[in-house]
Parts: structure tokens; C-alpha cells; sequence
């Protein structure tokens, strides 16, 4: 008897539906699954066979063939394993009802217990788009699918709870207001913790209101990675939207714990400078996602900057401009979102100590431009701000009163945040950072007195185009924290100061 159900497989950071397909066969026994499956789910055949046993259901000693369609699409994953134990059941005459009725995703254990999988909320707006209203997930999973209002979610433990929701024994999970994931705001630093650097505060500030990328150079032990960790808390919320596709991406990715719900905080991901280039943008032999696609709607902070492989930095230039990566493996094509704010915090030179004013540096100058040369050109162009963090004074570090707090920077971030949407109100963008060059001459309008400062300047300080664009976006933002409605000279001026080290390469 052939049985048909449905489920659902992983594609980049997108579900496909996945028709599967049970017949019994003449011969002897076997359990063959077809369809490009890959190794976690050839394994599989044992698993379910188990499971119905221990569920109290019968596995005949018959000849079983599962097909999983589409046949041109690569399987993976566990996701499959409670689709073809309930068409084994109904193929097998165990079951009266439909299988197909609902789609279902779970992983099976030898008890009959459903485990959770990966990307349920990705599978919940696939089957929206493919008119489904129904979805079984595992129990752990409840409340990260429950976030597509338009799915009916039946959360289930066991395979005799599935049996349970087709026989009409079992209602749909509504959640008791949906929880939001584990946020750990508690544990990011606040700005009062810094002592001092009120002008490493204030480029920190800015970069966050118009979500601008932003290097951090000095000497060790100033502070950068600390002011660094600080960022998350004066970034607004993300919006319903960002939060689902925030969700959707760390579901995939395996980093969204069992039982959290919508990621309402951007995301603040940190690799570590060994990290090689596929983790960083992902890959593998089927594509999946790094780390500047789990910082989409976020923040990726690479502390000890110069130290990352070549590789590694050449990797970040295409994502930095067209917020959306692209990996390209044997197995396929997948492209993966990369909306994201870059913090780098480096050294300045080898010793760290080249402009220390207490302590003298000792790398000579051929030296310092070999340690530059890593980040030169395309790639110090992208960054928006570049700010030197001083060694901090001992009255500063003693001193009894605290600085400004991060809530109070929040809010003047968010404000700016609101007149930038409110700018782009119908465009395809949010944030000034991501303004195109035509868009920057409309919105960073300067007079003829200002025009000609810039022109000086640009020849001076020998500023790329790309460079030069930068710095009226960083203007404008000024503008907007300070409430001005016109880019002004002095919000010209500072944004200059913050770009400013590719001065030091003919040193």
C-alpha cells in the first residue's frame, strides 16, 4: 500500500516542502530511502524502526521503499524521521486516518520520543507560502514556530502524540504570550563601566545610530574589546521582522536554544582570529551559514583585527557592500543575508604602543607599514569610523564618579534611528550607512562654502570616492543625533576626524 505525507528540508536559510513517499514492495526484507539523502538519514532506518516498536506499533518484516521528492534536491538532516514513521504506520494498516493532512518535522529516538530540529521557524513560513495551516514540530520547538500567527503549531513529545493530533485528541499550542529568546542582556557591560574615552564613546555612539562600521585602534588594555561588548546595549530592538528572520537564521544555524522564542536583541558575534574563511562565511560541502550571516540585523565584532588570516578580511569586502553573501559549493548555490555592523578593534602596530604617549614604540617603520598593509585600501574603505582608543589616565580609572550610562545613549540612538526611517520612509534601506551614492548627494546636501572643504580635504587626506561618500553618511548622522535637519561644517569636520589613519601607511 502506498502512503504519502509531507515534511520539510533545509535549503541555505529557507525550508523546502518534501513530499515523502512509503510503498511496500515484493521480496525480502529491506528498508531502502531514496531521494538524495545524506548520511544522517540513511541512518535513520534504524531509528524509526525502533521508535515504532518501543511506541507500541508493529514493524512488519516487509520490503519498505521511502522516497523523498523533490529527488533533485539534497536531503539533510533528521527532520525526517516522524514523516516516514507515520507513513510506514498508515502504508502498514496501523492507522485509519490521513498522513498527509498535516506536515511534520521531528527527529526519533529510540523511545519513540520526537527530538527537536533545526529552522522550524523557516518551515512555518514555507508551508504559510504553500497554503498549509497546520505544522507538528517537536515539543521544543513550540514556541519558535509559534511566531507565524498564521500556522496552526501542534507540539508534540512522543510518536503516540502525533498518532494523537490526527486522531483529533490533541489542540494546538497557544502560547501564553510568546516568550523571547534567551537575551543575556543582564550580562552585556553598560557604558558607566568605561572609565573615560568620552571620544571613543561618542564614535561608538555614532556608528551605532547609523548602524556604521567602526575600527578601534590603540595600545593594549585600553579598553576596546570592553567598549566593544558595551554596543548591544544602546542598539534598539529589532522590529517583528528582523526578529523573524534574526530567528530563522540562528534556528538554521543551530545557535537558537529548545524552547526560546522570537530573538527580539541584535545578535553580537565574536570569532576568534584563527576562525578561516568558511566559518566566517559559511560553507561546507552543503552551504551552510557562518558567522556574518548569524550577525545579520547585528553586530560581528573581530577583535585583533590585523590578526585575522588575509583570506579572512578579503572574504568580508562583498558582503560589506551588498549586505547578502553568496556560496557557491558542489553541491549547490546558496545565497545568505549579511546585514550586518563591523567592529574591529587592532593594535596599532606590532608593540601597540605607536601613538602611546607614555610608552615608546619600538617597530620600525618598515615594520609598522608590513603590519598595515593587511588592511589597507578596499579594506579600511569600508570602515566608516576610525577612532583611536588612548590608554586610560590613573585619575580616570580612580575616579569616583560614572560616566554616562548606556540607556541614556540608547536613547538618543534610537531617536536618530526614527528620523532615518522616517528619511527613508518607503526605501528599501533604514539607516544612513546604507544609503546609495545618489541617495548620500540628496540627503547629505552641502552648500558651496562646505563644497569647498570637502574638495580640499578630499585632495589632502587623498580620499578614495568610496571614503569620501562614507564620511557624509557619518555626517548626516551627526546631524541626526544632534537634531539639525542640514549637514552642517562641524558635523563635516568631525566625521573627517574619524577617518584619518590612512595617513600613517608611508610612514
Amino acid at each position: 500500500m502506498l502512503s504519502k505525507t509531507y515534511s520539510l528540508g533545509i535549503a541555505g536559510v529557507d525550508a523546502i516542502v518534501v513530499e515523502v513517499e512509503v510503498d511496500i514492495m515484493k521480496g525480502l526484507p529491506g528498508f531502502s530511502i531514496i531521494g538524495l539523502p545524506d548520511s544522517v538519514i540513511k541512518e535513520s532506518k534504524d531509528r524509526i524502526r525502533t521508535a515504532i516498536e518501543n511506541s507500541g506499533f508493529e514493524f512488519p518484516a516487509r520490503s519498505f521503499i521511502v522516497n523523498l521528492a523533490p529527488a533533485g534536491f539534497k536531503k539533510q538532516g533528521a527532520n525526517f524521521d516522524l514523516a516516514v514513521a507515520l507513513a510506514i504506520l498508515h502504508a502498514t494498516n496501523q492507522t485509519d486516518f490521513n498522513p498527509a493532512a498535516i506536515p511534520m518535522v521531528g527527529e526519533l529516538s529510540l523511545t519513540g520520543e520526537v527530538r527537536p530540529v533545526r529552522g522550524a521557524i523557516a518551515m512555518a513560513i514555507t508551508l504559510f507560502r504553500s497554503g498549509f495551516k497546520k505544522l507538528i514540530v517537536p515539543y521544543e520547538n513550540r514556541n519558535e514556530a509559534c511566531a507565524i500567527n498564521e500556522i496552526e503549531i501542534y507540539p508534540v513529545k512522543t510518536l503516540e502524540d502525533v498518532v494523537a493530533v490526527f486522531e483529533g485528541r490533541s489542540a494546538s499550542y497557544v502560547p501564553d504570550g510568546l516568550p523571547a529568546a534567551s537575551e543575556n542582556i543582564s550580562g552585556v557591560p553598560d557604558f558607566s563601566e568605561v572609565c573615560g574615552q568620552q571620544s571613543v564613546k561618542r564614535a561608538v555612539e555614532i556608528a551605532a545610530a547609523g548602524h556604521h562600521n567602526l575600527l578601534m585602534y590603540g595600545p593594549p588594555g585600553a579598553g576596546k574589546s570592553m567598549i566593544a561588548k558595551c554596543i548591544p546595549g544602546i542598539l534598539p530592538r529589532l522590529s517583528r521582522d528582523k526578529s523573524i528572520e534574526t530567528t530563522m537564521v540562528h534556528s538554521i544555524g543551530g545557535k537558537l536554544n529548545c524552547g526560546d522564542g522570537l530573538i527580539t536583541m541584535p545578535p553580537f558575534r565574536t570569532p576568534h582570529h584563527t576562525a578561516s574563511d568558511i566559518a566566517l562565511v559559511g560553507g561546507g560541502k552543503i552551504p551552510g551559514v557562518g558567522e556574518i550571516t548569524l550577525a545579520h540585523n547585528g553586530v560581528l565584532f573581530m577583535d585583533e583585527f590585523i590578526e585575522f588570516k588575509n583570506n579572512v578580511l578579503q572574504a568580508l569586502r562583498q558582503p560589506l557592500e551588498d549586505n547578502l553573501i553568496t556560496v557557491s559549493r558542489a553541491a549547490g548555490t546558496a545565497s545568505f543575508p549579511a546585514n550586518f555592523m563591523l567592529v574591529a578593534s587592532s593594535n596599532p602596530c606590532q608593540c601597540g604602543f605607536m601613538f602611546d604617549e607614555e610608552v615608546d614604540c619600538k617597530c620600525t617603520p618598515m615594520q609598522i607599514r608590513k603590519y598595515f598593509s593587511k588592511i589597507a585600501g578596499p579594506i579600511l574603505d569600508r570602515f566608516d569610523i576610525e577612532i583611536y582608543v588612548p590608554r586610560v589616565a590613573y585619575k580616570e580609572l580612580m575616579g569616583k564618579g560614572n560616566g554616562e550610562n548606556s540607556e541614556s545613549i540608547k536613547l538618543r540612538v534610537e531617536k536618530a534611528r526614527e528620523i532615518q526611517l522616517q528619511r527613508f520612509s518607503g526605501k528599501n534601506i533604514e539607516v544612513n550607512s546604507r544609503m546609495s551614492s545618489s541617495m548620500t548627494k540628496k540627503y547629505c546636501h552641502v552648500d558651496e562654502n562646505n563644497s569647498a572643504f570637502l574638495s580640499n580635504a578630499m585632495k589632502r587626506m587623498n580620499l578614495s570616492p568610496r571614503s569620501f561618500f562614507r564620511i557624509l553618511k557619518v555626517a548626516r548622522t551627526i546631524a541626526d543625533i544632534e537634531g539639525e535637519i542640514e549637514v552642517k561644517k562641524e558635523h563635516i569636520l568631525e566625521a573627517l576626524s574619524y577617518k584619518s589613519l590612512n595617513r600613517y601607511y608611508d610612514i
